[in-house]
């Protein structure tokens, strides 16, 4: 089974601000992880559904809308 087969189960979230509010918004954090080039950094794991997307997707609308 190759590597895009695989159904993706999780999203990792670099941005503090935008984890925070994923957060908000009641998408529960999966995991904290150290980053993998920065170990000083955080990096922020969920688990994806359809809430999370359609959240995500408001974040970077409202993102671009305010660019």
């Amino acid at each position: 089974m190759g590597k895009d087969q695989i159904e993706q189960k999780y999203k990792v979230i670099i941005k503090p601000s935008i984890a925070r509010q994923l957060l908000h918004k009641g998408n529960p954090i999966f995991d904290i992880k150290p980053h993998k080039d920065d170990k000083n950094r955080t990096v922020f794991v969920f688990k994806i559904n359809e809430k999370f997307w359609n959240n995500l997707s408001e974040l970077k609308k409202t993102k671009n809308n305010n660019s």
